[in-house]
């Protein structure tokens, strides 16, 4: 009797444990049309309470905000695509390189990716300078 209830009790442990922990899927973030990458207002959305709490400050002053400027001079692709680089701002940089506090994560043709606070900043390589803005 006393294994078939450590058995059960097991069970819902494990049970609990898997609930607890989800996927966390990243959350995507992409330019607008003037070629702002909005990280600051996404983090926002993603800290607003479904529920509201009442022993939460309601009254806080208007966030700062800082802005970094990303201008994608060339994309260097070898045969191995974990050894590309990309020249940014003039500077030469690879992946799990810190660029303006961002973390640079992957580098293609196409698209650039930064990884912050469990977000994925995706700059696109283009002509044209994109602009990150980012809460201080």
């Amino acid at each position: 009797m006393r294994g078939i209830i450590s058995a059960f009790f097991l069970a819902a442990t494990v049970a609990r444990a898997v609930e607890a922990t989800p996927e966390a899927t990243p959350v995507i973030i992409l330019p607008d049309a003037d070629g702002v990458l909005d990280f600051a207002a996404a983090q926002r959305a993603r800290t607003f309470d479904a529920i509201p709490n009442p022993f939460r400050d309601r009254l806080r002053p208007p966030p700062t905000f800082g802005e970094v400027s990303l201008v994608v001079h060339s994309v260097l692709i070898p045969g191995r695509p974990e050894d590309a680089c990309v020249v940014l701002n003039g500077r030469l940089y690879s992946a799990g390189d810190k660029v303006e506090g961002l973390e640079l994560a992957r580098i293609s043709a196409e698209s650039l990716e930064f990884r912050v606070d469990g977000a994925v900043l995706r700059v696109p390589v283009g002509d044209k300078p994109v602009r990150i803005r980012l809460a201080r």
